[in-house]
């Protein structure tokens, strides 16, 4: 990491939780290849690699007069995605010219101080490469943004399990819900994805995963974000936090180079097909 780098991650950790999205993805990540940083101003969009030839972007806009030079350079860079507080993503968007689907979620942020909640429920614990199996089948109809293939989800699980980053309920018939946390900062612990299978929910499943992740986030001394789908009802306990706004947002392949969206479509087709050849 260069010292300019570490500078600047040191600086958007003050800025928590609104920075907490971009700096977990950089924590997160297992190689310097898979990450980089775009500046512009005061403002920066954190790029990683989450799988082959997908990039996401995490913008941090500080400063509004960066908005179309930053926007332009996402546009130019290989980002299929933006992920991030509707303050850093929604002004970049009437300058870009790849923007697709555009998503609204909520997301609760839980500060360490308030992370008191009551003990977890027995029934949850942390997962081991044991629940491969189940995981995958309770993921499997599951749409995980920004991930192409059933290989790179079996991946994504698989590398979460042994970081035991991976919280399960033992239902009756097995694993019927499970939470993925996707990275540690200096405030906050990620809650990336949640998953309650269809026969259990409406029995609290949801929040006894999530006071097991709440308690690991004490354990190490930080807060717990995550985010909520539009259509899911679930709301803060009383006194523990709040709810705000995420925006995320599709964007369509971009062509610096001549032929090269068909490239990559033809390479993430190729992609997708892997499993099914035993590849």
């Amino acid at each position: 990491m260069k010292p300019s780098d570490s500078a600047l991650l040191a600086q958007l950790a003050e800025l928590e939780p609104r920075s907490t999205l971009a700096l977990a993805s950089w924590f997160n990540t297992d190689s310097p290849r898979r990450a980089r940083i775009l500046r512009v101003g005061a403002s920066c969009c954190i790029l990683v690699r989450s799988e082959f030839m997908s990039w996401l972007g995490y913008p941090l806009l500080l400063d509004q007069r960066d908005a179309p030079e930053l926007a332009r350079r996402i546009d130019r860079s290989p980002a299929i995605g933006l992920d991030g507080h509707p303050d850093d993503v929604e002004p970049l968007l009437a300058h870009m010219t790849r923007v697709g689907e555009v998503d609204r979620f909520r997301r609760m942020v839980v500060p360490a101080e308030q992370c008191g909640w009551d003990a977890s429920d027995p029934s949850t614990r942390i997962a081991t490469t044991l629940d491969l199996d189940e995981l995958d089948l309770l993921f499997e109809d599951y749409e995980v943004r920004f991930v192409n293939s059933a290989g790179a989800r079996r991946q994504r699980l698989s590398l979460a399990v042994s970081r035991r980053a991976v919280v399960v309920h033992d239902g009756p018939d097995g694993i019927d819900a499970a939470g993925l946390t996707g990275g540690l900062t200096p405030g906050y612990l990620v809650l990336d994805q949640l998953r309650v299978a269809t026969h259990a929910r409406g029995q609290g499943l949801s929040w006894k995963v999530v006071a097991r992740i709440v308690e690991t986030a004490q354990a190490y001394g930080v807060g717990l974000l995550g985010s909520i789908v539009h259509d899911n009802p679930m709301t803060m306990p009383e006194d523990q936090g709040w709810m705000e706004q995420q925006l995320s947002v599709n964007l369509r392949l971009n062509d610096r180079l001549p032929g090269e969206r068909r490239f990559r479509r033809e390479a993430l087709r190729v992609r997708r097909s892997l499993p099914r050849l035993g590849l």
